[in-house]
């Protein structure tokens, strides 16, 4: 970076840093959505909502107000209950785990990071939760399958690191 285009940076900066300790200018909300939004703070708020069934909990969803879709209605279906968990339990997890657009649209909410997009999920979210809980947990290394050829999107050398677990393989068919 050229000298003048550092010295006229760091003056904006301290500029910025003067006007906001005076109290002329507004803190940013940022902070405190991110705040808001931290692990603990957004479990504490979604396990608020209220106890509904899965096909009611996916109905909040402005995607899904109208129409559900058929994994939800499949792991509903091929659910029962088991291993200490009722058949909405294995359900609500049968539907994440799925190839289903449930896992998708759910995590780009959440990477969002912005509540308004997240409210929506919370019933379904404290489902999840609540079922997930109640799974003892196991010391091991599991994947999430995905079908077609990856390969264009991982190049040799690359490293790629995926967090994952087949739950419905270890727990629920047991």
């Amino acid at each position: 970076m050229p000298a003048n285009q550092s010295k006229r940076k760091r003056a904006i900066e301290v500029h910025n840093k003067k006007v906001t300790q005076r109290g002329n200018v507004p803190k940013s909300n940022k902070q405190t959505i991110c705040k808001s939004l931290i692990a603990e703070n957004l479990r504490s708020t979604y396990m608020k909502a209220p106890n509904l069934s899965l096909k009611e909990a996916i109905r909040h969803v402005p995607d899904f107000s109208t129409l559900v879709p058929t994994c939800v209605d499949s792991s509903i279906a091929s659910s029962s209950a088991r291993s200490g968990l009722t058949k909405e339990d294995v359900a609500a997890i049968k539907t994440y785990t799925a190839e289903c657009s449930v896992y998708e649209l759910l995590n780009a909410a959440l990477r969002t990071e912005e509540l308004k997009n997240i409210e929506p999920w919370f019933p379904y979210l404290k489902l999840l939760h609540i079922a997930l809980s109640k799974l003892l947990s196991r010391k091991g290394t599991y994947c999430r399958g995905i079908r077609g050829n990856l390969n264009s999107l991982y190049p040799v050398g690359s490293i790629v690191t995926w967090v994952c677990k087949v739950i419905e393989e270890l727990y629920l068919n047991e």
